[in-house]
């Protein structure tokens, strides 16, 4: 076996190998273009070593015939496969119909070919020759013979300006793909310029000499970077029927695609080119830059909220292959109707469904929290408990109803003399709270005498009112706290009632 016909079979073998890989990737079903022109460079790798080793025209003349089963539709299927890696929109009729006359101008040169003995359009004086131990079909071309040529190398350069066009449009491992799509392309077509003006014989076909270089580039293309796993068309398809935003960006943050939803949620992505950073577009979004900074981790999340009255839910994904950091999805979720429900239901769950200010529970939280933070800052806090006088006595006289309503007089006067940051509750029954950050003793008394006038003056009822400060001197503790306060008011209570009383810390112990 001579050299010709070993480099023929080295090169099938490796086309057969490449299109077996291909076709057990999860997205085979995208690459059928891409596995069947493999298979007919293999095809053709392969007839043409036989016909090398051909005795006879008989079977050099076989084996010319199995090459033309897939020579003419090799333009055709490299402008299938490249129409879709850079995203042509072939449902479109006139791209349509120029893939289908590819195919059928192809059909005919293979017709035109199997039937040269009986014309001369394709091949004239057909005939068996050896050169240097390599044997061949020798032939004078005929017109359509040329006008195949031509086709071949029309076809190579459409789908090369498309290649390059792409590579100028994106960047990073995107822009390497497709220079390595634009490489296993031109090694071909430029093998067949050396072959139709170098001074070689004309019986001596080199171009399947360049699959086996054209073969090693595209596969470890596909094997390691999936070319065709990542097709425009359908990605654009996907982005269109989700409704949250979707932007991907390579792993310098430029724009590679984004969809309908994310150009209506942020109109500057629609000035934004492929490639662009889209650092351009976080001076009309303010926090973006700093929520997608803070997403160092993998698939984690943030809420991000550009004006305080919408909340969205950011998602920051690493797009991977084969280890590879290929760049970034940007997820991008309206969740201003869920936060605002979260917070609804959190406030319900806090609030006195009567009154509406906190709850016992809430309130325990909110004094733990604020005595903590009054530690911390080394100043005083005071605690206001205040019960209504003789109010089961209004209830009984006046029933349920006017009751309530005076529970809810009461705690709006106690909501309307808090400041920001202190916190009002109904301890239970008819017994309130007020916890008072930052608060001397002789303020928290302005504000609880304030109190009893309002309440005297607004309700039928009186209110008896204990108070107790913490300080850095005393360190009381929540319960601590809650315990000198009822001590108070009780005395309040026992001393005739709508008075106040405060606290002795330095003598009153806990029981």
């Amino acid at each position: 076996m001579h050299w010709f016909a070993t480099l023929n079979l080295i090169g099938t073998a490796l086309l057969i190998l490449l299109a077996s890989f291909t076709g057990q990737r999860p997205e085979s079903r995208k690459n059928v273009g891409f596995i069947l022109l493999l298979l007919a460079m293999a095809t053709y790798s392969l007839a043409l070593a036989f016909e090398s080793l051909a005795s006879d025209l008989s079977s050099a003349w076989l084996w010319n015939r199995i090459q033309y089963v897939s020579i003419p539709f090799l333009p055709a299927l490299m402008l299938l496969v490249v129409g879709r890696y850079v995203g042509l929109p072939f449902q479109r009729p006139w791209l349509k119909a120029l893939l289908i006359g590819s195919f059928g101008f192809s059909l005919l040169i293979a017709l035109l070919h199997w039937s040269s003995p009986w014309h001369d359009l394709y091949y004239r004086d057909i005939a068996f020759t050896v050169v240097d131990d390599i044997a061949a079909v020798s032939f004078t071309p005929g017109l359509f013979y040329h006008l195949f040529d031509a086709f071949y190398f029309s076809n190579a350069a459409i789908v090369l300006v498309l290649v390059g066009r792409h590579a100028l449009q994106v960047y990073g491992l995107f822009r390497t793909q497709a220079v390595a799509v634009f490489i296993g392309i031109i090694i071909p077509w430029v093998f067949a310029l050396v072959g139709d003006f170098a001074s070689l014989p004309t019986e001596l076909d080199i171009v399947p000499l360049a699959f086996v270089p054209s073969a090693l580039v595209l596969g470890f293309g596909v094997l390691n970077w999936g070319l065709l796993g990542l097709e425009p068309i359908v990605m654009r398809t996907v982005f269109g029927a989700i409704p949250s935003g979707c932007i991907i960006v390579d792993h310098n943050r430029r724009l590679l695609d984004c969809n309908a939803a994310a150009q209506q949620m942020f109109p500057g992505l629609t000035q934004l080119k492929t490639g662009e950073s889209i650092d351009a577009i976080y001076d009309d979004l303010p926090g973006f830059g700093a929520v997608l900074e803070a997403l160092n981790d993998r698939d984690h999340w943030l809420i991000w909220s550009p004006d305080n009255r919408t909340h969205y839910r950011v998602q920051l994904t690493w797009l991977e292959q084969h280890q590879m950091h290929l760049g970034y999805l940007i997820l991008i979720q309206d969740e201003t109707q869920q936060v605002i429900a979260e917070a609804l239901l959190r406030e319900r769950a806090e609030l006195d469904g009567l009154t509406g200010v906190l709850n016992r529970s809430s309130f325990d939280e909110h004094l733990n929290r604020a005595v903590e933070n009054n530690a911390r800052a080394g100043t005083s806090l005071a605690l206001i408990l205040f019960d209504l006088d003789h109010f089961k006595a209004l209830n009984d006289t006046q029933g349920h109803q006017a009751g309530d309503e005076v529970l809810k007089t009461v705690a709006r006067c106690a909501y309307d003399l808090s400041r920001h940051g202190d916190s009002v509750a109904r301890y239970g029954g008819e017994e309130f709270a007020l916890v008072l950050p930052k608060t001397t003793l002789s303020g928290a008394r302005a504000i609880a005498e304030r109190l009893r006038e309002i309440i005297a003056a607004d309700t039928p009822v009186t209110a008896s009112l204990g108070i107790a400060l913490t300080d850095s001197e005393n360190g009381l503790s929540p319960a601590e706290l809650i315990h000198h306060a009822d001590q108070a008011l009780y005395r309040a209570k026992r001393s005739g009632r709508n008075k106040i009383e405060i606290a002795d810390v330095t003598t009153a112990g806990v029981a």
